[in-house]
């Protein structure tokens, strides 16, 4: 096991989890799913940085721009609420690992006055050994937007002009990065149950359509996803990617319109995401197992 009560023993050595996520990060690409309000656009240079924390097992965030540190709080993943504050917004978060230690599931609730509370369901995971992507769904009353970003590992130059010393990262750039190789593995049936146990359909089918697994899918298991309660949309979009010559599946880029606006997924609300044609009757031309109970588990 871990050893959690050995002292002098930094905290990924306690909890090697965190071991990818450590070092600096700078903001590649920011997408939502709404037009952003004036002046809320991120900083052309926005920097994430963590280290590991003197005393919990977890990491320290802290999130720079233009010189200024706009957020430095820690983190930790153990599956508990803690007191967390945005701005004039108080309330709790909590932050989970998956099975198999390869993504970061969050959920927040935050009061921020007036009646307004805000709450965050998301997920966080490594898209390539090189992109740490983070998802989130934020819930206001009864409007929802997702807000997808995007990170890429800075240069030890500029990691060092960040945070300075990385004495408190034991870890060698080997092993950090031969950790992010294994995050970056491809989802399998397992993971993509458990996420969509875990946070709303939306996170999943976005990671979905950013990842793009290619799963063996057959009567036995749909008939699994659909007993299990995981939702239809999630069903879809695995078929979809499973038969890509029945099914394009692509994430619409940041900031383009893509020919009159974002595309609707067989769920019946707006994504950043679309798969074209949403549709099973294209697919009953082909009569396999895994087509035929497609139309049984929809018709």
């Amino acid at each position: 096991g871990l050893a959690t009560s050995t002292p002098n023993l930094s905290a990924t050595e306690r909890d090697p989890r965190w071991l990818p996520w450590l070092g600096c990060w700078q903001l590649k690409e920011e997408q939502f799913e709404r037009v952003a309000a004036r002046g809320a656009q991120a900083p052309a240079r926005t920097f994430v940085c963590m280290t590991p924390t003197a005393g919990e097992t977890g990491v320290i965030l802290k999130t720079e721009a233009d010189g200024q540190v706009l957020v430095e709080r820690t983190l930790v993943a153990n599956g508990t609420h803690r007191p967390v504050t945005d701005g004039d917004c108080h309330g709790w978060e909590e932050r989970s690992w998956a099975m198999d230690t390869r993504r970061l599931f969050t959920r927040a609730e935050l009061d921020c006055g007036n009646d307004s509370v805000r709450r965050v369901n998301g997920i966080s995971f490594f898209s390539t050994s090189s992109t740490w992507v983070d998802m989130q769904l934020v819930s206001v009353g009864e409007r929802q937007h997702l807000e997808i970003r995007r990170y890429g590992p800075v240069s030890a130059t500029t990691r060092q002009e960040l945070v300075g010393q990385t004495d408190a990262i034991s870890a060698t750039p080997d092993d950090i990065r031969q950790a992010r190789r294994t995050n970056a593995e491809e989802l399998n049936l397992v993971s993509v149950q458990e996420s969509a146990q875990k946070v709303d359909p939306r996170v999943v089918e976005a990671m979905l359509t950013e990842t793009k697994p290619k799963l063996a899918l057959d009567s036995k298991t749909l008939i699994t996803l659909d007993n299990v309660g995981i939702d239809g949309g999630v069903i879809d979009l695995l078929v979809a990617l499973a038969y890509p010559e029945q099914f394009v599946v692509e994430r619409r880029s940041a900031g383009g319109n893509n020919g009159g606006g974002p595309r609707w997924y067989s769920g019946g609300y707006r994504s950043p995401y679309y798969y074209d044609p949403v549709s099973y009757t294209h697919l009953r031309a082909h009569e396999t197992e895994a087509d035929l109970v497609c139309r049984l588990l929809l018709e």
